[in-house]
């Protein structure tokens, strides 16, 4: 920046003339298996202030991802405290049209736990996407609610999209 700018906190990496350093390293080494890291260093300190690694194995028959997340704690008023998390996510390709998916999220704080399970199960074809996704979350904040959700998508590819979505069980 040119100038200092005072809208943004001193731990947001955006305050002064120059931002945080960030960086994006990615390793594909086939087909089958793909990783990624990507990090927030303080441009003073280098401390890290963000790190996300994420590795995808198998092929479409199979396929397993793990992300993990950590954010330092301050970094914008969104974060007050650190947030480790790890998502696991399980796909397979059970046809040329059909394919189904589970996911969890946790949260890996002392004091964390489950965040999110689901399962989606998507139908393709040159014309259309049918999908139909069920999720639990464990969590709730001002304007969502923990519970059951039920989304059903129906994408005509030369068209758009269609969704309808459903908050079955959860709490109001």
């Amino acid at each position: 920046r040119f100038h200092v700018v005072k809208t943004f906190g001193p731990t947001s990496g955006l305050s002064g003339h120059l931002s945080d350093y960030v960086g994006h390293v990615d390793f594909t080494p086939n087909p089958y298996v793909t990783m990624q890291y990507r990090f927030r260093l303080a441009k003073d300190t280098l401390a890290n202030r963000r790190s996300e690694l994420s590795a995808t194995v198998g092929p479409a028959l199979l396929r397993v991802t793990t992300d993990y997340l950590f954010v330092k704690a301050g970094g914008t008023p969104a974060t007050p405290t650190n947030t480790e998390e790890l998502f696991v996510t399980v796909s397979s390709r059970v046809s040329q049209n059909w394919n189904v998916t589970l996911s969890h999220r946790h949260n890996l704080a002392a004091a964390g736990g489950s965040i999110r399970t689901d399962i989606g199960f998507t139908y393709e074809d040159e014309c259309t996407v049918i999908g139909l996704d069920i999720a639990k979350d464990n969590t709730q904040d001002r304007d969502f609610k923990n519970g059951i959700a039920v989304l059903f998508r129906l994408s005509l590819k030369t068209v758009g999209d269609i969704k309808f979505n459903a908050d079955v069980g959860a709490r109001r």
